[in-house]
């Protein structure tokens, strides 16, 4: 939602826009990372977590609490047993004291998105306010999830519709499908499909009192060649943002973008079990950063355990790798290749034109197909760990000595068409125009 969020203060400088990070703490989600903190300052948003909504005698102490409480449970535990219970419980008595009643002047805005994975999993009193308190209600899509493709009815498998009183959404069996938003009653906002398309075209078998409503395939906004432009801007002319990532140490840098791992094989395949990412660091080790003059920054997805991460690169005696935590949009710029593991994050440094080896370890059982395309057919892809150290060594040839080096940019633009925002913009403009009025 960023880049729409700074194309609305863009075109609509006197709107009043909070971001709510649905979370008891905000950093749970953004780490210690700071740059989601001096975005929204920069662009006059208003940045909320549930602490905002304790209580009135609690209130003055909520910078002390989100230190007390900033350790993200994904982390898992320390090793001071007594402080985990104590954080534990200071946790739990924070999410019983939130009063949802203080958040009405957030979910009554004119317009409400919502993140779409979020949309189950938010407390029932908060659901609860915003269904009575709503106006209109978008639902955005988690991540670049949705692909543009040329024949949607070519997808497998019965397409089912999901309805309640203010939106809805449809979506194939293995979890990836078309999103349309309708908004209180009035026509939908689609943002997902690649042409316009009536739920008929999809061989649904509607009830009586569902309209057939027209659905617009717009792409993935984070992926627009502007705002990629206006994030290069901001974090190397801006002081605010410039000490975000370190300066570079040596002549080249590579962003190792990793995903959480697993102790030992499961259901989803692709990710990577620990004695691999243990021979995935190795290679890195010994075929980059030893050999030439690179240094490594690590990102971590956003569910990975950091502490483990850590963990990982003391035993590879990694100690001058830098870990970073914050956005990815902070750390594209200051980055000139990549090596990426298999997850939707790894799109971000392919469309943004960053020479990557992309790792895919087996394909997406629950995607579909069209994802496998796209990834299998990236320049440069290894589908074994015994193949990175050659792909690692072809790169480093590449990037000293030639003078063109290869990038996937025209690949995934196949996929994810530039020019986003503005198609968003375009839909939401008879809204924003009503409110502004």
């Amino acid at each position: 939602m960023l880049p729409v969020l700074w194309k609305i203060r863009e075109t609509y400088p006197n709107a009043k826009m909070t971001l709510l990070i649905a979370e008891i703490n905000k950093h749970h989600l953004i780490r210690d990372g700071v740059f989601y903190v001096r975005f929204c300052e920069h662009h006059n948003i208003e940045l909320l977590d549930f602490i905002d909504f304790l209580p009135n005698w609690l209130r003055p102490f909520r910078n002390l609490l989100r230190q007390l409480t900033k350790r993200a449970p994904v982390d898992g535990q320390s090793d001071n047993r007594v402080i985990d219970f104590v954080i534990g419980c200071v946790t739990k008595f924070l999410q019983n004291k939130v009063n949802y009643a203080n958040a009405v002047s957030v979910i009554s805005a004119d317009l409400l998105f919502i993140n779409h994975q979020w949309w189950n999993l938010l407390p029932k009193p908060l659901m609860d306010l915003i269904i009575k308190h709503h106006k209109k209600i978008m639902l955005v899509q988690h991540g670049p999830i949705t692909l543009a493709h040329e024949k949607p009815s070519d997808m497998q498998g019965r397409v089912m519709l999901r309805t309640n009183p203010y939106q809805y959404w449809f979506e194939t069996p293995n979890g990836v499908g078309v999103y349309g938003h309708k908004i209180h009653g009035e026509h939908s906002l689609g943002f997902y499909e690649s042409r316009q398309i009536s739920l008929s075209d999809m061989g649904l078998k509607l009830e009586k009192s569902i309209e057939l409503e027209q659905l617009t395939y717009v792409g993935f906004p984070g992926f627009d060649s502007h705002w990629f432009r206006y994030m290069e801007n901001l974090t190397s002319n801006h002081s605010r943002f410039l000490q975000i990532i370190p300066p570079k140490n040596r002549s080249l840098r590579c962003m190792f973008l990793t995903r959480d791992i697993v102790d030992i094989v499961d259901k989803r395949r692709e990710k990577y079990t620990n004695h691999e990412f243990i021979c995935i660091l190795k290679i890195l080790q010994e075929e980059i950063h030893n050999l030439y003059d690179v240094e490594i920054l690590v990102k971590p997805h956003p569910k990975q355990n950091i502490v483990k991460l850590m963990g990982f690169l003391a035993e590879m005696g990694f100690r001058n790798a830098i870990v970073v935590a914050d956005s990815l949009f902070a750390v594209l710029p200051s980055v000139d290749f990549a090596i990426t593991m298999q997850s939707t994050g790894a799109y971000y440094a392919l469309i943004y034109g960053l020479p990557c080896i992309h790792m895919v370890k087996a394909k997406y059982a629950d995607h579909l197909e069209l994802f496998n395309e796209m990834e299998y057919n990236v320049q440069r892809v290894v589908s074994d760990v015994a193949e990175l150290p050659t792909a690692c060594r072809a790169l480093m040839q590449e990037l000293h000595t030639s003078q063109r080096i290869a990038n996937d940019v025209k690949h995934m633009r196949k996929f994810y068409p530039d020019g986003a925002i503005e198609l968003i913009m375009e839909q939401l403009s008879p809204y924003l125009l009503e409110q502004s009025n």
